[in-house]
């Protein structure tokens, strides 16, 4: 049923921040004549420092869902939609237009998945309580919210409620179709993804992810094959391009096998670059890095200056690259950074793969490998870097940094207080603790 005020003047301000859109109404809800009122629903924009500011707004002009809404919206329109009560729609939904997706306290929408193809966007608001439920479990070769089959997504922003968004094969959970990218905005909510070649939000199976994350509770994972997509970034394969995660915030559970949990999938040649500012990241891999590059992929560089991050792996670098694979950078300027791997580098080089280049100038970093590699640096003989800044003031427990190019400037033999200063070799396997403060090592 439409819900349209006509009464009144209206004045609409909006706010375009972090790519969305809040329209606020410059009056309270109004009467419609039948008695009904605006549907309220909570927004949330940022700022370019990932800020969030939070408000409540209404809508007086919207649709409401019921079980024979298969096609909603129209192209190069906004148009908005409220689900209220238990709606279930027996098959799929296609987004044509810009959509908005109210869930309104206590309600539950079923769908088979939502399509959301290039050129459309979804934007999903919850209210106050935000227990409106959206569940999406029969994503195959399409995203259960996003793409569809060799297609990309258009954006797809959760400002709120409560979402689950399952693809047994190809599609991203939330994102990219197969063969397609996904774009994919989380302000608030709580939300669970899964896919098993597609990532669980990214992109599908051959693609990759554009993955923003503000706040919000999210679960999501990669499992079901060995040949896995990240359970937040890109999807598996080599086709898959360049791809990017940045976190600012939220609680972020997650866990993949052959791909990062964040970051690259099994066997990208695209790299897909990761960026934590805050939140409480746990991530976990079996044999692509937990953070960075999945087994047999390229790595991109994993940047972290705040939150609290826990990384584990078991042949991958818990932080850095996966097994077998080419190696990244990784840059930590601060945090609360915890990092071990079963048998590759905490941070640095997965089982078989490069040193990469690591600089660690700020926060309080833990690294430890349960292996006999190194806890920073590579996993054998290969090369790579590992620098703490000339200015940096990181807090740094490993037992051994090793396997490292005995050019960089924190592993020469005069920056470090040892006996013998022309075994550069020893220094890097001694079985030490250090404490890194200010481009120097002091054995603990």
């Amino acid at each position: 049923m439409n819900r349209t005020a006509l009464t009144g003047v209206v004045l609409l301000t909006a706010v375009l921040i972090g790519g969305v859109v809040c329209f606020a109404d410059a009056y309270d809800a109004q009467d419609t004549g039948d008695g009904s009122q605006g549907i309220p629903y909570i927004c949330h924009v940022a700022d370019a420092d990932g800020k969030l500011t939070t408000t409540e707004e209404s809508v007086v002009d919207y649709i409401t869902v019921d079980g024979a809404d298969t096609s909603w919206g129209v192209d190069s329109t906004e148009s908005w939609y409220v689900v209220d009560g238990d709606v279930s729609i027996g098959g799929s939904v296609t987004v044509n237009g810009d959509v908005n997706l109210i869930l309104t306290d206590g309600s539950s929408l079923t769908a088979d998945y939502i399509t959301v193809n290039q050129d459309d966007s979804i934007t999903v608001y919850g209210q106050s309580e935000g227990s409106g439920r959206m569940v999406l479990e029969k994503g195959t070769s399409v995203a259960a919210l996003g793409g569809g089959s060799d297609n990309g997504s258009g954006t797809i922003a959760i400002q709120g409620g409560d979402i689950r968004a399952v693809s047994s094969w190809y599609g991203a959970g939330i994102g990219g179709g197969s063969n397609g990218n996904g774009t994919v905005i989380i302000y608030g909510g709580t939300v669970y993804a899964e896919s098993e070649t597609g990532a669980g939000i990214g992109g599908g199976y051959g693609g990759a992810g554009d993955v923003t994350i503000y706040g919000g509770v999210i679960t999501s994972k990669t499992s079901g094959t060995p040949n896995n997509g990240a359970a937040i970034g890109n999807g598996h394969g080599s086709a898959a391009g360049d791809g990017s995660v940045t976190i600012y915030g939220g609680k972020i559970t997650v866990e993949a096998y052959s791909a990062a949990a964040i970051g690259g999938g099994f066997l990208n040649e695209g790299v897909c670059d990761v960026t934590i500012l805050g939140g409480e990241v746990t991530a976990t891999s079996t044999s692509g890095a937990a953070i960075g590059g999945g087994n047999f992929g390229a790595a991109g560089t994993v940047t972290i200056s705040g939150g609290t991050v826990h990384a584990t792996s078991g042949s991958g670098a818990a932080i850095g690259s996966g097994s077998d694979a080419e190696y990244g950078t990784v840059v930590i300027t601060g945090g609360i950074v915890t990092a071990d791997s079963n048998h590759a580098a905490g941070i640095g080089a997965g089982s078989g793969a490069g040193g990469g280049e690591i600089t660690i100038s700020g926060g309080v970093v833990i690294a430890t490998t349960n292996g006999s590699g190194s806890d920073i640096g590579a996993t054998g003989g290969t090369e790579g870097s590992f620098f703490t800044g000339a200015d940096g003031n990181a807090v740094i427990f490993a037992d051994r940094i090793g396997a490292l190019d005995g050019d960089s400037p924190d592993l020469k033999a005069d920056s470090i207080p040892i006996r013998d200063r022309e075994d550069v070799r020893r220094v890097r396997h001694a079985n030490r603790r250090f404490r890194y403060r200010r481009g120097h090592a002091d054995p603990r």
